[in-house]
């Protein structure tokens, strides 16, 4: 397949070019808008595909052997990849690294506001400091510690952990592994503390031994908090973080990713299958996908004819390699072996 040039403008990308037939599709004359996805694995390489077969590396071969990728975002015309350190690419040039330092397996640890224009990282300016909240209003090229709160907060310096955008354009943040304080700030208005988790109801009594690590994700208006470990499960919030309510059906595993995508949100587990949320209990929707793999991610992507008729496709990233779904995310076909630990 001849590879396409992109052209970037408030984010979007549109493709002029050539491409050859597959599965009967002439992108040539009949597709108008078609779909780019950015996948990258355990070894920190970046790629594009049009079409989920093909792929067209993006990051420098520097990036080989080091930290698997757990943040992807596009924001605006830039594209920004974490791994244990940040890179920065235009689109054009090679990524480039950033004086930025994160850890690696935190989930929902980045975000970006695209209301605002935003980046948000729960990481360090410096390798030997503690996690803090970080910003960039240059998509990425510079970063600043989040110093906006509200009264005389302390838990703001307190190993930041998570960080999720509700619907109505709303920021909640968690930090503190101990006391899990919740903020929350509306635009870029100072983050007003809400109270601690500690409160959610039917919360299971702690078990010795049998720890837990709290991150925040959202769907709608509504928060979700998990705990990654998968000794405690799930439980949302319908009033912005103030009473909490357990949510069935999750398994005991580790929670690998937790989001909404396409109106539907879920959660993707280690060796335990992926899950959607359907009123307050979680089903299974792995469908046709391997056993006890990992599932990293989930993307939704559209093409359009030049018909203006459309087609809606699922991916997921799993370590057993690229997965697509045609029918909303139920059954699952795999594309490719390669593992991949992030996707957009």
């Amino acid at each position: 397949m001849k590879y396409i040039n992109l052209i970037w403008l408030a984010g979007l990308f549109v493709v002029i070019g050539s491409c050859k037939k597959y599965n009967q599709i002439d992108n040539n004359s009949t597709v108008k808008v078609p779909f780019i996805l950015f996948t990258s694995g355990e070894d920190g390489l970046l790629e594009r595909t049009n079409d989920g077969f093909n792929f067209n590396r993006l990051a420098p071969s520097s990036l080989s052997g080091k930290f698997p990728t757990r943040g992807l975002h596009i924001a605006d015309t830039n594209i920004i990849q974490i791994c244990k350190e940040l890179y920065v690419s235009n689109g054009k040039t090679a990524l480039h690294a950033k004086n930025l330092f994160v850890d690696s397996n935190d989930q929902n640890m980045s975000l970006y506001d695209a209301v605002n224009k935003r980046v948000y990282v729960c990481g360090r300016l410096t390798s030997g400091s503690i996690n803090t909240l970080i910003y960039s209003i240059d998509n990425g090229e510079t970063w600043q510690e989040d110093s906006s709160w509200a009264g005389a907060n302390t838990y703001n310096k307190k190993n930041a952990l998570s960080i999720t955008q509700t619907t109505d354009g709303s920021l909640y943040y968690l930090n503190d592994s101990v006391q899990n304080k919740i903020f929350k700030r509306v635009g870029i208005a100072p983050w007003q503390n809400i109270l601690s988790p500690i409160n959610i109801d039917s919360l299971p009594a702690l078990v010795a031994g049998l720890n837990r690590a709290w991150f925040l994700a959202s769907y709608d208006n509504n928060l979700v908090l998990l705990d990654k470990r998968g000794n405690y499960g799930a439980y949302r919030s319908l009033d912005g973080g103030v009473t909490w309510k357990f949510l069935t059906g999750l398994p005991l595993a580790e929670v690998l990713f937790a989001k909404q995508v396409a109106g539907t949100f879920f959660v993707g587990t280690k060796g335990a299958g992926m899950w959607r949320l359907n009123g307050s209990n979680f089903e299974r929707t792995d469908g046709g996908m391997l056993p006890n793999i990992n599932i990293h991610g989930i993307t939704h992507k559209k093409v359009v004819y030049r018909t203006d008729a459309s087609k809606s496709y699922f991916f997921a990233a799993t370590n057993a390699g690229l997965y697509r779904s045609e029918n909303n995310a139920i059954d699952w076909v795999k594309l490719s072996s390669f593992p991949i630990t992030e996707i957009w």
